[in-house]
């Protein structure tokens, strides 16, 4: 889950995005990569737009099981790798900066 703060004057609405961003490195530490790119590019996994009142909090929850973390090999078969991924939570599809939260999840 994460927390979304409205700081603003009047109430509004946000749009939370969820990114994976796979660890090629705790993934592949031999630098061998099944999928055609390594995986280094994010994936949007979830979203849920939520409405914020003026100066409050709303906490917006999120389940991700094992196909958000999944990736296409060569073939197209989707597999999720073993390995540490980092979970994006952000408002601006920007997944580095002060509108983002990260953590850590190994699978």
């Amino acid at each position: 889950s994460v927390t979304v703060t409205n700081t603003g004057a009047r109430d509004g609405d946000e749009v939370v995005q969820v990114y994976v961003l796979p660890n090629a490195s705790s993934i592949f530490p031999d630098n061998i990569y099944p999928t055609p790119d390594p995986l280094s590019i994010r994936q949007l996994v979830a979203f849920q737009r939520v409405s914020v009142p003026k100066g409050q909090a709303v906490t917006v929850p999120f389940t991700l099981g094992v196909p958000a973390f999944a990736s296409a090999t060569r073939e197209g078969d989707r597999v999720a790798w073993a390995g540490r991924y980092d979970i994006a939570f952000t408002t601006t599809g920007i997944t580095e900066g002060p509108n983002t939260s990260r953590q850590a999840v190994e699978i």
